[in-house]
């Protein structure tokens, strides 16, 4: 493809990133009331509809969505140079990261301490509420890694860093001709026996049915 020449637009892509977007919305709302502890505010009493569809719907967009990341940085990489694609990808997804971890962070972090709750890289735990102000807690906050929390962003961090990793990879497949021949149906269940596979040899059926 010529790189004067734009790439026609993938609506259906886009209308799929949409469906996502809305089903993580629906997910974290849920997540209020389903069973997983690790949130900002929680529910007193779970509900295990909620704890059903949260799951489903975690599994599921996570997926998508970085399935989709790789597919359009293949379609990015076939149109412009490594170079102009890593800065790309600095303006993105890094430079939101960090606004987000200064803007919206210490709100987040705000409520969450506030629900008696603590969620860091290295784990959950429950603290006491503070006893001072938000505007106190705010130069705490950006001066205390500790503190900091990327919180809802956290998939641009690894999204971020899954495209630097793996980006000798991508440029071998931007340069390669895409095939036109269409799978064959069976490929399209592969994911789900991976899927079975991991979960019976990790022994999550006989942990969630312990739990």
């Amino acid at each position: 493809m010529s790189a004067d020449l734009p790439a026609a637009r993938r609506t259906d892509l886009d209308l799929l990133r949409i469906l996502v977007c809305g089903a993580v919305i629906l997910a974290h709302a849920l997540l209020i009331f389903a069973a997983e502890p690790r949130y900002h505010v929680k529910s007193a009493a779970p509900w295990g509809l909620a704890t059903v569809a949260y799951e489903a719907m975690r599994i599921a967009t996570l997926a998508i969505f970085f399935t989709l990341a790789g597919w359009s940085a293949v379609a990015s990489l076939r149109r412009r140079p490594a170079g102009r694609y890593v800065r790309d990808r600095l303006a993105r997804v890094l430079l939101p990261l960090v606004a987000g971890i200064l803007l919206l962070g210490p709100v987040i972090k705000w409520i969450e301490l506030g629900q008696g709750r603590d969620l860091r890289i290295g784990g959950f735990r429950l603290v006491a509420p503070p006893n001072y102000g938000f505007l106190e807690f705010l130069p705490r906050y950006l001066t205390r890694l500790n503190l900091m929390t990327w919180s809802h962003l956290w998939f641009l961090a690894y999204l971020f860093l899954i495209s630097l990793a793996l980006l000798p990879l991508l440029r071998w497949l931007a340069r390669r001709v895409p095939a036109e021949a269409m799978p064959g149906r069976a490929w399209g269940y592969a994911p789900a026996l991976l899927l079975a596979g991991l979960v019976a040899g990790t022994g999550a059926i006989g942990l969630s049915c312990r739990t």
